[in-house]
């Protein structure tokens, strides 16, 4: 239960680190970032190489696949408010460590 809430802890400070870095760094390279990171994590978390605790790779690969949309959206369409897509980001990582903070208190 500590490792989920220092998890979130963790994303937090990642989300605070993020809006800091983007007053110097455009959104769409912020998002671009975020997608080689999370697809790396993807792939280490298949290979079972990931140095980390275990999550589910699907949910590396889903914020991979919103990290993406997010930077195309910002590059050819529309630019999305760096706070509103940090936050979208790391939701899914959030709401799995609260479920298993939840799952483990009750």
């Amino acid at each position: 239960m500590l490792y989920n809430l220092s998890a979130i802890i963790k994303f937090s400070f990642f989300y605070l680190i993020g809006l800091l870095v983007g007053m110097k760094i455009k959104p769409p390279h912020i998002y671009l970032i975020c997608g080689i990171s999370f697809l790396a994590g993807f792939v280490l978390r298949i290979a079972g190489s990931y140095p980390g605790r275990y999550e589910p790779p699907i949910i590396d690969f889903a914020t991979f696949s919103i990290s993406a949309v997010l930077f195309f959206l910002s590059v050819f369409y529309v630019t999305v408010p760096l706070k509103f897509g940090l936050s979208l980001i790391i939701s899914l990582h959030i709401i799995y460590n609260l479920t298993m903070i939840f799952r483990a208190c009750g």
